[in-house]
């Protein structure tokens, strides 16, 4: 192999290229510069004195030196910023923990964690002092938390209970730490052993078995006494809940703009009537005794704020003018607080305890509070919205990637244009939504025009609209059927697991590579001596920093496994770049689709033409 090419040439960079080529040739790899080393050029002349040029001599540098020492340096800036992490230590002696702080700029370890996996492992008398001192000092040192309890090294436990009416049994199962763990047989026993004899669910005791399933659930369940017929509250006035909320115009028209959120009372106005129970038939305990019939299951009349019971107690009147609200299930009549034109300088923000009613708009940079309901006739810019209960905004919101609204009860919006909405309750637009991050606890529903296209909406059950995505393949996620706040700190847990397994690689690389120099030099300078070290160092605290994040997903998955309800309706058609969610399980689409209906089945998202 040649340790030294010449090459004439014009010039020196074009005697640099082709050295690097001649090279790459001879050793049947690829060499960069910092490879070769010219060592020698000589002048040669042409015919006659013309055509004058330079003789050029490279050698390839040695290894361990030019070459490498840049590749270190390279790898040296990038080094990641670390977060902190926690791990846990069990010894005769007691229980400890470690608590490593960050590098760079990475985030310290929480406490929210460390307790939320002091419960997950079941520890006792965990001194939480303790966890916070290290978690303010975070030297890596492990210190002691808790004493080491005999119970750890346990067999496997099933605990019993019975429900006060007795027609409900619960199992609390601790999986064994060392010990036996217990068979389906011996787990049926020890709940016989407890009289429950009814309404054994034997496939739910294997499943807790199998799947060490940790938290209290339900092992049998009675027959409950027949009712007759239950006390009911008819309303004197129309609930804007649900499907009540929708109006079916006369062309046959689905009217989701106008549904008449907010309703006004007078003082004197009756709201509810109490119609009483009747009685019903025997039932049968989880021991297998007889219960009664109760005689009549009775219903509270649901008195708030500013209403009163008539003298018959069977009827609830309004105390004053105002509008209703529900507030936890109980029927109030609040004041309401009336813009005549827009939030704008001359009303500054609002902050107010009952109803908010905006008859203009809302501008750019101002914020709504409400414990009530809100209604904006008008549009809202990149505004905030808060409320406790409701909010209808009749014309559209144009977010401009900083407004939010957000609600405890349903949302209706005529259109949302790069606005985030998060609600407890559904989201209704007639519309479209364009380029938005949509969080909804129950339904979203685009009615109209019925465009979802770019940016994330998800629900915790149903999506339906006309048009997913587009013809350009704008990217858009749809996702129904799973607890938004639950699914958005699993994704967060997953990214940091990828932003370490990357850091990971790269640290790991630049550990090799040492190692290979040490080997070839036979030990290696002070300088890159230290450098080993600390790549070492960093690679342990991201490999206990991936573990510990593995555990906490795992933590996460079992809550979320089994959210697999929710369907997304697409009623005219959808585009490719669209990725549909349901649940966990997801699905790319690749091909316009039209009229379809997309659900879970045996683990995976179906189509079902419409």
């Amino acid at each position: 192999m040649a340790k030294e090419i010449k090459v004439v040439a014009k010039d020196t960079k074009t005697a640099i290229t082709q050295a690097i080529q001649d090279f790459s040739s001879e050793l049947k790899r690829k060499v960069v510069r910092e490879e070769i080393k010219l060592v020698k050029k000589n002048q040669k002349s042409g015919f006659m004195g013309f055509g004058k040029k330079t003789e050029y001599t490279f050698k390839l540098v040695e290894k361990g030196s030019i070459a490498e020492d840049a590749l270190m340096k390279k790898l040296l800036k990038q080094t990641p910023d670390l977060n902190g992490y926690f791990r846990f230590k069990f010894a005769p002696e007691g229980i400890f923990l470690k608590i490593v702080p960050p590098k760079g700029n990475g985030k310290p370890a929480s406490m929210h964690t460390i307790k939320q996996m002091v419960a997950e492992k079941q520890l006792i008398d965990v001194d939480l002092s303790e966890v916070e001192n290290a978690l303010k000092e975070g030297n890596g040192d492990y210190i002691k938390i808790a004493e080491r309890k005999p119970e750890l090294d346990r067999n496997a436990e099933l605990e019993i209970k019975i429900s006060s009416d007795g027609l409900t049994a619960y199992a609390s199962y601790v999986p064994s730490l060392g010990g036996k763990n217990l068979t389906l047989g011996e787990a049926l026993k020890i709940i016989k052993d407890k009289g429950v004899c009814f309404g054994i669910d034997e496939s739910k005791i294997a499943e807790m078995l199998n799947e060490n399933i940790k938290q209290e659930i339900v092992i049998a369940v009675g027959q409950p006494p027949q009712e007759g017929n239950p006390a009911e509250l008819r309303y004197n006035f129309d609930l804007a809940e649900d499907k009540k909320m929708v109006k079916e115009l006369e062309d046959g028209n689905v009217d989701y703009l106008n549904l008449d959120l907010i309703v006004n009372v007078k003082n004197g106005d009756l709201l509810v009537t109490k119609i009483p129970a009747t009685l019903g038939g025997p039932g049968q305990n989880v021991f297998g005794k007889e219960i009664k019939p109760i005689p009549n299951k009775d219903v509270k009349l649901p008195k708030g704020k500013n209403v009163k019971i008539g003298a018959d107690e069977m009827s609830l009147f309004a105390e004053i003018d105002g509008q209703i609200v529900f507030e936890q299930d109980k029927i109030s009549v609040l004041p309401v607080f009336v813009v005549n034109e827009n939030v704008d300088l001359e009303t500054g923000n609002i902050d107010f305890i009952g109803n908010v009613v905006i008859k203009g708009n809302v501008h750019e940079g101002f914020s709504i509070k409400a414990e009530g309901d809100i209604e904006v006739f008008g549009n809202v810019g990149a505004a905030t919205l808060e409320s406790g209960g409701k909010v209808h905004i009749h014309k559209g919101f144009q977010g401009k990637q900083k407004g939010i609204v957000t609600a405890e009860g349903d949302v209706q919006i005529g259109f949302i244009e790069n606005g985030q909405v998060i609600t407890r309750g559904s989201l209704l637009v007639n519309g479209e939504i364009m380029h938005s991050k949509i969080t909804a606890k129950m339904d979203v529903i685009v009615d109209g025009r019925g465009l979802i296209v770019g940016g994330l909406v998800q629900a915790g059950k149903d999506i339906s609209a006309k048009i997913l995505g587009s013809t350009l393949a704008t990217p858009t996620e749809v996702v129904a059927g799973i607890d938004p706040e639950l699914r958005e700190e699993f994704d967060q847990i997953f990214q940091e697991i990828e932003s370490a397994e990357e850091n990971l690689d790269k640290v790991t690389k630049g550990v090799s590579l040492l190692r290979k120099v040490k080997k070839q030099l036979g030990q290696l300078p002070p300088d890159k001596k230290s450098m080993l070290a600390q790549f070492e160092s960093t690679r342990s605290h991201l490999i206990e920093q991936k573990e510990q994040l593995q555990t906490q997903r795992n933590f996460l998955s079992k809550q979320l496994k089994g959210q697999k309800t929710g369907k997304i309706t697409a009623s005219d058609r959808v585009f490719p770049g669209v990725k549909i969610g349901i649940g966990q399980t997801g699905y790319r689409v690749k091909d316009t689709i039209a009229r379809v209906l997309f659900v879970y089945s045996e683990g995976e998202v179906k189509l079902r033409s419409l």
